[in-house]
């Protein structure tokens, strides 16, 4: 991963293969280091008692695979593209501090993970966003190990896709072993069939979004195994961070964010909203101008800014608004239909006087979330008490203007009174009129949601 520096290939300790019980892994003294600079570095198997180290990302060539891990692979921080196999077939060695993505999808009809089909060893301080496929009927598969024979999966996390009926975030099946400590974005649960004395301890489900959160982090930390790095946030997955490296805040997400913030004109928007939005932001700024900052102080500084701008609502207009040049225009009864009235950017106008004398008149679906401009023109109901209402209502965006409304609307079929607009107002109403008769009919709607801001500005 970016920024990640590598462990020297000298005096780096390994670590023994786990053998299923509850101790702590041990250190252990291997033999032999190789480093692995280029997916040719790569042996086919590797034994006990050997050990390789990644010094770069590495991209493996198509079907690519470790048969075996006996011995140590250690990612020292790196990531593995895996190109239509999972990385091993077994592990009974270790695999720790390694980053795994694919190129493509990986698709088996057997048990299938894509760190390792079979796992009896250990697979530490690892994390996967490959794609996986589970064809057929016949095996199970795990966002990182498809079976457990005994092993452990700890500190570790799966963040890619699975498609399967059924499908495990960590691990496919398994009746000995453990999996402690880790997190899954994708997946039933963190183990599909899981039965015996399989442990399934601290593991927990999370959105993408919530990966590098201070609990998320604080679940992959848990008991972690001192094997050189630790996890830490990057304002997006948890990165694997050497132990000694000094930490480096990357503040890039909050810099755009607080651009993007200061774009914003207070007097386009409602003061309540405002007011948190403002004070979000000058916080934002401090966390900016703070070196001390943490990641995790930065990340919640930019939650805190985006939700806060995403809750704005801008003011309702209080007077009818200028037309642009890009308006649509409704000429006729058949014309409203087309209507996209779920555009908030979207502006229509009427060009003429409207008569809606169709018995089968469909009006636009859903509530009126941009601008319809009268322009002084009327909307005529003549088709017999045939038409419900123009809209399925007015949404906190939507703006009816310049417009007056009249004839004869049917009874609602639930009782509950209506007008024009349809039964609930949330946006602004500014210029208009109505004389629309009808049993049930109650001005331009049954209920305008003044608590939201809403705008009655009539004439006549």
């Amino acid at each position: 991963m970016a920024g990640v520096l590598a462990l020297s290939l000298m005096g780096t300790p390994a670590f023994a293969a786990n053998t299923g019980s509850d101790a702590p892994a041990t250190y252990a003294a291997e033999g032999t280091v190789h480093a692995v600079a280029a997916a040719s570095d790569l042996p086919d198997s590797i034994s006990a008692g050997e050990t390789y180290q990644l010094t770069a990302d590495i991209a493996l060539a198509d079907g690519q695979q470790l048969s075996e891990v006996a011995g140590v692979l250690d990612g020292c921080g790196h990531t593995i593209t895996l190109a239509g196999k999972p990385l091993a077939q077994s592990v009974s060695g270790t695999v720790q501090n390694l980053g795994v993505t694919s190129s493509g999808v990986i698709e088996s009809s057997d048990n299938l993970g894509s760190i390792a089909v079979t796992l009896s060893g250990t697979v530490r301080m690892c994390w996967s966003t490959a794609s996986l496929k589970l064809s057929g009927w016949m095996g199970e598969v795990g966002g990182l190990v498809g079976e457990l024979a005994g092993g452990t999966v700890s500190n570790c996390y799966f963040a890619g896709s699975i498609d399967s009926m059924m499908s495990g975030g960590l691990v496919g099946t398994g009746s000995t072993g453990a999996v402690r400590n880790c997190l899954f974005a994708a997946g039933d649960s963190a183990v599909s069939m899981g039965y015996g004395s399989l442990v399934n301890e601290n593991c927990r489900e999370v959105s993408v979004a919530d990966l590098s959160s201070a609990s998320s982090l604080e679940v992959l930390s848990v008991d972690a195994p001192g094997a050189g790095y630790v996890w830490a946030s990057n304002g997006a997955f948890p990165q694997l961070r050497e132990e000694s490296a000094p930490v480096v805040v990357d503040k890039s997400a909050l810099d755009a964010a607080v651009a993007a913030a200061e774009q914003l004109s207070e007097s386009d928007y409602e003061a309540d909203g405002w007011q948190a939005f403002a004070a979000a932001l000058s916080a934002a700024k401090q966390v900016i101008g703070n070196e001390d900052a943490t990641q995790q102080r930065v990340n919640d500084a930019v939650k805190a800014l985006t939700g806060a701008q995403s809750a704005l609502a801008k003011k309702k207009p209080t007077a009818p608004t200028e037309v642009p040049s890009a308006a649509k225009h409704i000429k006729s009864q058949d014309d409203f239909i087309s209507m996209n009235v779920k555009d908030e950017s979207a502006y229509y106008v009427l060009d003429n006087d409207i008569v809606i004398d169709d018995e089968y008149f469909f009006g636009p679906s859903g509530a009126l979330a941009c601008t319809f401009d009268g322009q002084g023109h009327s909307v005529t109901f003549a088709n017999g008490g045939g038409v419900p209402s123009l809209f399925d209502g007015v949404a906190a965006t939507g703006v009816v203007e310049n417009v007056s409304f009249a004839g004869q609307l049917k009874q609602a079929t639930d009782g509950r009174s209506f007008g024009p607009l349809g039964k609930d107002v949330a946006g602004a109403v500014v210029n208009c009129s109505t004389s629309v008769s009808g049993k049930g009919v109650v001005g331009f709607c049954s209920h305008a949601r003044r608590r939201r801001g809403v705008e009655l500005l009539l004439h006549g």
